[in-house]
């Protein structure tokens, strides 16, 4: 599958289209699904296709918001995710879930052109996360 990508300020953005980490980590079955942006800064539901970028930061085409990876909170498309006690909305806040959010993203992109963007982006997150250059 051929997905939407850009690149803009120098970073190269695909669409975001991975399996959520959480439900990965809670043994839930899931399926990769293409997630949309949520909720805005001012509250409003913007619905704007996400797309992740090999700078560190998620980007929403609709509204144009932009911020780390790591900074982000999800909601999670799977009807099961919330189920159980599980918090609706989840956050990349320790290790596993960085760990998790890394190996899903590399289903994103395939060969070696995805290999190099993953190292980069694995390498701004690492930065972002832990301070490491």
């Amino acid at each position: 599958m051929e997905l939407k990508h850009f690149c803009k300020e120098g970073a190269e953005y695909f669409q975001l289209h991975i399996k959520c980490p959480v439900c990965l980590e809670h043994n839930l079955p899931t399926t990769p699904t293409y997630w949309t942006h949520g909720q805005k800064a001012d509250g409003t539901e913007c619905g704007g296709d996400m797309y992740i970028g090999d700078n560190g930061y998620y980007y929403c085409e609709r509204c144009g918001n932009k911020d780390l990876i790591v900074n982000w909170a999800y909601k999670c498309p799977n009807p099961i995710h919330g189920q159980n006690g599980m918090e609706e909305y989840l956050s990349i806040t320790d290790g596993k879930y960085l760990a998790n959010a890394l190996i899903v993203a590399g289903e994103i992109t395939t060969g070696p052109a995805g290999l190099k963007w993953l190292n980069r982006l694995t390498t701004a997150l690492m930065d972002q996360k832990f301070g490491v250059k």
